[in-house]
């Protein structure tokens, strides 16, 4: 291999572990919107008794 490739491999690889990072990141915001809203429509429907 040559050099731009093995630079291009590693900018691949980079890449990657943004995107994977990201979409961490995203599940876990995902998460915790759904125990909130959770949270929240428990606490409605305890008030509204």
């Amino acid at each position: 291999m040559d050099k731009a490739a093995v630079e291009r491999a590693a900018l691949v690889d980079e890449i990657t572990d943004d995107l994977a990072t990201i979409d961490s990141l995203a599940t876990l915001e995902e998460i915790r919107r759904r125990r909130h809203d959770s949270a929240t429509t428990d606490t409605e429907e305890d008030t509204s008794e």
